[in-house]
């Protein structure tokens, strides 16, 4: 008996682990979504800061996220970001919006896969 005990603790710590894991990457990745939505179209001042605090963010909870989402992602989400860094820092309005375009896809993408949904685990 003391073993099935065992086993449903360990059952309901490991399902509290995953759902607590869960939240905190859906906060994090909606957090970066709302960053991304709120840039300009186009290189301005305000996109360059905006576009500082979105490296920060993305730097700082990076690491986490990348120990429970697939590297492949979180390295395509890396390399958008960077691509993005650098229209700003050349002010390439053409690529700019591209590479805009191409993160806020990604983190979309990431977001509804790691949610805690039907649409999610399918």
């Amino acid at each position: 008996m003391r073993s099935f005990i065992a086993s449903l603790v360990t059952l309901a710590v490991l399902c509290g682990a995953v759902c607590a894991n869960c939240i905190y990457v859906e906060n994090r990745l909606s957090e970066l979504i709302e960053i991304c939505d709120s840039l300009p179209d186009s290189v301005q001042d305000t996109a360059k800061a905006a576009v500082t605090k979105l490296c920060e963010k993305w730097e700082s909870c990076r690491r986490y996220i990348s120990f429970t989402i697939d590297h492949r992602e979180v390295d395509a989400v890396d390399d958008a970001v960077s691509l993005l860094s650098v229209c700003v820092k050349t002010e390439s309005s053409e690529q700019y919006a591209a590479a805009l375009d191409q993160l806020s896809g990604l983190l979309n993408r990431l977001a509804e896969s790691e949610a805690l949904s039907l649409d999610g685990i399918l």
